[in-house]
């Protein structure tokens, strides 16, 4: 490595106003070593100078080293890129920067599973990443979308600004290594023991798709404000309708439980008999029609 390298990398990783007996501080030094420093020299990691640059957010030195022609595409030994790490520590200003000299936002930064910088950013709410990312992490087979990452770090604002960009507030099904097979089990599973979210409610809105597991977290509890506010987002359909290729996608501005989805309910329902106490009359008010209970059980 070259002997100003490691003073390169040292100078950088100063923060803003650290006193080293210079009073232009250290970005001077570093427009005078980007002449005769390798730029692409690389610590044991892979790491380099630039990709420190956007580690701490040091905007002046990270312009100074992209105009000096430094790589803002490079990648670390674990496939980390400048912009995953920008985004993960919150410096907008570094992202911002990165994208408009050339970073690639559909690069895969892990070797786990697809990790595009839009994971990281989903946890500051960077509105431009959102929207120059592939959307096939949003669906795409072996893909996480990044509405995952957004309620795991509980940022409504991310899962906000997600579902207005157009991502399926279903996601796809992943359930490992995340072990939840929806954005909205996963909500519903860190709401367990606390008032509902505001993801679930953003979620319910975009029109997330209620399998059995969802059911199961609004039934079998002796609570009722997760399944009220189901059914506030929810019109509950006559059984008849299903009968004539019900196809009315909305009832007095809610939307309408689709056939699957009333089947998980009577099933579930039928499970959870020992809290019938409780759903029961939230479901009738609501506008179940009670023969779809009739089961020995009940």
């Amino acid at each position: 490595m070259n002997v100003h390298v490691p003073l390169l990398f040292w100078t950088i990783c100063l923060p803003p106003g650290v006193d080293n007996g210079h009073t232009e501080g250290h970005s001077d030094i570093v427009r005078i070593l980007v002449n005769v420093c390798n730029l692409e020299a690389q610590d044991d990691h892979k790491i380099s100078p630039l990709f420190v640059a956007a580690q701490y957010g040091q905007g002046e030195c990270l312009e100074l080293l992209i105009n000096a022609g430094a790589n803002v595409n490079t990648q670390a030994d674990d496939l980390a890129t400048p912009l995953l790490i920008a985004s993960q520590e919150g410096h907008q200003a570094c992202v911002d920067l990165l994208l408009d000299h050339g970073a690639d936002p559909n690069m895969a930064c892990s070797n786990d599973w697809p990790q595009f910088p839009i994971h990281a950013a989903a946890e500051f709410g960077h509105v431009r990443l959102i929207e120059v990312t592939d959307r096939t992490c949003d669906r795409g087979e072996g893909m996480v979308s990044p509405l995952y990452v957004a309620i795991h770090s509980d940022q409504t604002s991310s899962v906000e600004l997600l579902l207005n960009e157009g991502y399926s507030p279903d996601a796809q099904d992943y359930e490992d290594p995340l072990g939840f097979p929806s954005p909205l089990s996963m909500a519903l599973y860190h709401t367990s023991t606390k008032p509902c979210s505001e993801s679930i409610k953003l979620l319910l809105a975009a029109g997330a798709t209620l399998n059995a597991e969802e059911w199961t977290h609004a039934l079998a509890t002796d609570r009722t404000d997760l399944l009220e506010l189901i059914l506030d987002y929810r019109w509950i359909p006559r059984p008849e309708a299903f009968t004539k290729n019900f196809s009315a996608p909305h009832h007095h501005g809610k939307m309408v439980f689709k056939l699957q989805e009333m089947r998980e309910l009577i099933c579930v329902a039928l499970g959870q008999v020992d809290f019938a106490s409780c759903w029961l009359s939230v479901l009738l008010k609501k506008g179940l029609e009670p023969s779809l209970l009739l089961h020995p059980h009940m």
